[in-house]
């Protein structure tokens, strides 16, 4: 008996543990290291200042850190409060860019209650700036323990969203 119910809570904490993170890809779009990317500010829909800027910047240098060419890395973009994509499109193609990446905050936030659990949601697209079309759309969202800060928990569902675990 003690074997099942030892059995039980093993599964009950898994699938706790399982549900703290959901993550949908719409293709297994291959990144191409060797075009050039430009990361443009992600637009803002939270009541959380610069969040925008701070999901395109940890983006930017995860790219970075895998070796992706990002012509726009030392460079911010344009401002989250004038997002405007067109302008964005042009930005990008002035650089010499193939692919902009972009992408929409929807949580940022610490959880209200006695832990204060860090919450991150967001959607990145990457736009094939020669084809005129969105290539690749991912979206998740992601929520931590008490301990963690959101930064660590915005780096892990970029990554899991761009499937570079």
């Amino acid at each position: 008996m003690k074997r099942f119910s030892f059995f039980i809570l093993f599964i009950y904490i898994a699938v706790l543990l399982y549900g703290c993170s959901t993550v949908s890809n719409s293709s297994n779009f291959n990144l191409n290291k060797n075009e050039k990317f430009y990361v443009a500010n992600f637009k803002n829909n939270t009541e959380t200042y610069l969040a925008g800027e701070r999901a395109s910047n940890i983006t930017k240098s995860l790219l970075l850190a895998k070796g992706f060419n990002i012509v726009n890395a030392s460079e911010s973009s344009i401002s989250e409060e004038k997002y405007d994509f067109e302008k964005i499109k042009q930005t990008a193609k002035k650089s010499d860019a193939t692919l902009l990446v972009f992408g929409e905050v929807n949580e940022w936030r610490y959880k209200t209650g006695i832990d204060g659990e860090p919450a991150v949601g967001l959607t990145i697209s990457i736009y094939d700036i020669d084809k005129g079309v969105v290539v690749w759309t991912g979206v998740g969202a992601k929520s931590g323990w008490g301990h963690e800060s959101i930064t660590t928990i915005a780096q892990k569902l970029i990554n899991d969203i761009i499937n570079m675990k």
